[in-house]
Protein backbone atom coordinates (compact mmCIF):
# COMPACT_ATOMS: atom_id res chain seq x y z
CA UNK A 1 0.00 0.00 0.00
CA UNK A 2 1.30 3.23 -0.81
CA UNK A 3 1.20 6.21 1.88
CA UNK A 4 0.84 9.70 0.47
CA UNK A 5 3.02 12.53 1.35
CA UNK A 6 0.85 13.85 4.45
CA UNK A 7 0.96 10.31 5.97
CA UNK A 8 4.94 10.18 5.56
CA UNK A 9 5.38 13.70 6.94
CA UNK A 10 3.34 12.37 9.94
CA UNK A 11 5.33 9.51 10.13
CA UNK A 12 8.75 11.47 10.14
CA UNK A 13 7.48 13.59 12.91
CA UNK A 14 6.32 10.76 15.25
CA UNK A 15 10.24 9.12 14.39
CA UNK A 16 12.45 12.38 14.91
CA UNK A 17 13.48 12.38 18.29
CA UNK A 18 12.60 15.31 21.32
CA UNK A 19 8.71 16.03 19.93
CA UNK A 20 7.36 12.48 20.58
CA UNK A 21 4.44 12.08 22.84
CA UNK A 22 4.30 9.05 24.72
CA UNK A 23 0.88 7.35 23.17
CA UNK A 24 1.35 9.26 19.89
CA UNK A 25 3.35 6.68 17.66
CA UNK A 26 1.00 3.77 19.24
CA UNK A 27 -2.00 5.77 17.80
CA UNK A 28 -0.46 6.27 14.70
CA UNK A 29 -0.04 3.00 14.45
CA UNK A 30 -3.16 1.98 15.75
CA UNK A 31 -5.47 4.31 13.23
CA UNK A 32 -2.82 3.23 9.80
CA UNK A 33 -3.67 -0.48 10.76
CA UNK A 34 -7.50 0.22 10.82
CA UNK A 35 -7.22 2.69 7.70
CA UNK A 36 -5.62 -0.70 5.77
CA UNK A 37 -8.03 -2.83 7.46
CA UNK A 38 -10.76 -0.58 5.83
CA UNK A 39 -9.74 -0.39 2.53
CA UNK A 40 -8.84 -4.49 2.45
CA UNK A 41 -12.24 -5.14 3.55
CA UNK A 42 -13.60 -2.57 1.36
CA UNK A 43 -11.89 -4.29 -1.37
CA UNK A 44 -13.18 -7.86 -0.63
CA UNK A 45 -16.93 -6.27 -0.88
CA UNK A 46 -15.74 -4.67 -4.60
CA UNK A 47 -14.41 -7.87 -5.60
CA UNK A 48 -17.29 -9.57 -4.59
CA UNK A 49 -19.73 -7.39 -6.29
CA UNK A 50 -18.43 -8.02 -9.89
CA UNK A 51 -19.45 -10.96 -12.08
CA UNK A 52 -16.96 -14.11 -12.26
CA UNK A 53 -17.45 -14.91 -15.93
CA UNK A 54 -17.63 -12.75 -18.91
CA UNK A 55 -21.09 -13.22 -20.56
CA UNK A 56 -20.47 -14.88 -23.71
CA UNK A 57 -21.70 -13.25 -27.08
CA UNK A 58 -21.57 -14.07 -30.58
CA UNK A 59 -18.87 -12.50 -32.64
CA UNK A 60 -17.15 -10.21 -29.30
CA UNK A 61 -14.37 -10.89 -27.70
CA UNK A 62 -15.06 -9.05 -24.10
CA UNK A 63 -12.74 -9.03 -21.28
CA UNK A 64 -12.94 -7.28 -17.82
CA UNK A 65 -11.18 -6.48 -15.22
CA UNK A 66 -11.32 -4.30 -11.67
CA UNK A 67 -8.23 -2.08 -10.54
CA UNK A 68 -9.53 -0.11 -7.19
CA UNK A 69 -9.13 3.24 -6.85
CA UNK A 70 -6.60 3.87 -4.52
CA UNK A 71 -8.12 7.23 -3.19
CA UNK A 72 -12.03 8.46 -2.47
CA UNK A 73 -11.14 11.57 -4.78
CA UNK A 74 -11.29 10.19 -7.82
CA UNK A 75 -14.53 8.24 -7.31
CA UNK A 76 -15.94 11.62 -6.04
CA UNK A 77 -14.78 13.45 -9.26
CA UNK A 78 -16.83 11.05 -11.56
CA UNK A 79 -20.18 10.98 -9.57
CA UNK A 80 -19.65 15.04 -10.18
CA UNK A 81 -19.30 15.19 -13.50
CA UNK A 82 -22.01 12.33 -14.16
CA UNK A 83 -24.48 13.18 -11.30
CA UNK A 84 -24.55 16.17 -9.51
CA UNK A 85 -23.05 18.79 -11.75
CA UNK A 86 -25.50 18.13 -14.35
CA UNK A 87 -28.74 17.72 -11.45
CA UNK A 88 -27.72 21.39 -10.74
CA UNK A 89 -26.86 22.90 -13.83
CA UNK A 90 -30.02 21.13 -16.12
CA UNK A 91 -32.92 22.41 -13.88
CA UNK A 92 -31.28 25.64 -13.35
CA UNK A 93 -30.84 26.08 -16.80
CA UNK A 94 -34.49 25.20 -17.67
CA UNK A 95 -35.51 27.66 -15.18
CA UNK A 96 -33.12 30.24 -16.13
CA UNK A 97 -34.28 30.14 -20.05
CA UNK A 98 -37.89 30.96 -18.89
CA UNK A 99 -37.51 33.60 -16.78
CA UNK A 100 -36.25 37.01 -16.11
CA UNK A 101 -34.25 36.58 -13.01
CA UNK A 102 -31.26 36.41 -15.48
CA UNK A 103 -30.38 37.15 -18.66
CA UNK A 104 -31.65 34.10 -20.83
CA UNK A 105 -27.51 33.55 -21.90
CA UNK A 106 -26.90 32.34 -18.34
CA UNK A 107 -29.78 29.65 -18.78
CA UNK A 108 -28.48 28.59 -22.22
CA UNK A 109 -24.94 28.40 -20.78
CA UNK A 110 -26.38 26.21 -17.68
CA UNK A 111 -27.52 23.56 -20.45
CA UNK A 112 -24.58 23.77 -21.85
CA UNK A 113 -22.03 23.32 -19.06
CA UNK A 114 -24.82 19.93 -17.52
CA UNK A 115 -24.42 18.30 -21.04
CA UNK A 116 -20.46 19.17 -21.09
CA UNK A 117 -20.21 17.74 -17.52
CA UNK A 118 -22.41 14.58 -18.23
CA UNK A 119 -20.19 13.93 -21.74
CA UNK A 120 -17.08 14.42 -19.91
CA UNK A 121 -18.16 12.06 -16.93
CA UNK A 122 -19.33 9.61 -18.83
CA UNK A 123 -16.40 10.15 -21.71
CA UNK A 124 -13.61 8.89 -19.18
CA UNK A 125 -15.93 6.79 -16.58
CA UNK A 126 -13.69 3.97 -17.23
CA UNK A 127 -10.49 5.68 -16.10
CA UNK A 128 -9.65 5.62 -12.79
CA UNK A 129 -8.94 9.30 -12.42
CA UNK A 130 -10.45 12.38 -14.59
CA UNK A 131 -7.50 13.58 -16.78
CA UNK A 132 -6.31 16.93 -15.20
CA UNK A 133 -7.29 18.87 -18.25
CA UNK A 134 -10.90 17.75 -17.68
CA UNK A 135 -10.74 18.23 -13.93
CA UNK A 136 -9.49 22.28 -14.71
CA UNK A 137 -12.75 22.50 -16.91
CA UNK A 138 -14.50 22.10 -14.07
CA UNK A 139 -13.05 25.81 -12.99
CA UNK A 140 -15.80 27.07 -15.78
CA UNK A 141 -18.43 26.83 -13.70
CA UNK A 142 -16.91 29.40 -11.12
CA UNK A 143 -16.96 31.76 -14.08
CA UNK A 144 -20.75 31.15 -14.67
CA UNK A 145 -21.51 31.53 -10.80
CA UNK A 146 -19.35 34.72 -10.45
CA UNK A 147 -20.71 36.54 -13.72
CA UNK A 148 -24.38 34.95 -12.36
CA UNK A 149 -23.54 36.76 -9.11
CA UNK A 150 -22.34 40.08 -10.15
CA UNK A 151 -25.24 40.44 -13.12
CA UNK A 152 -27.59 39.72 -10.05
CA UNK A 153 -25.99 42.44 -7.71
CA UNK A 154 -26.37 45.13 -10.58
CA UNK A 155 -29.81 44.10 -11.72
CA UNK A 156 -30.44 44.74 -7.87
CA UNK A 157 -28.69 47.87 -7.63
CA UNK A 158 -30.62 49.39 -10.65
CA UNK A 159 -34.01 48.11 -9.41
CA UNK A 160 -33.13 49.84 -5.91
CA UNK A 161 -32.23 52.97 -7.64
CA UNK A 162 -35.59 53.16 -9.61
CA UNK A 163 -37.50 52.26 -6.69
CA UNK A 164 -36.09 55.35 -4.48
CA UNK A 165 -38.60 57.95 -4.56
CA UNK A 166 -37.87 61.29 -5.90
CA UNK A 167 -37.38 64.03 -2.41
CA UNK A 168 -39.17 66.98 -3.24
Amino acid sequence: MNLNSKTIRVHEAIESPGREHPNLRRNFRENELRLISDLCMAREVQQQLLQREVQNVPGVDLAAGCVPASELGSAVQHLYFIVAAPALFLPLGIILVGSRILPRVFGYLALVLAGAFAALGALFMLRLTLPASVTASAAVQALWWLAAGITLMVRSASLSALEVPAAG
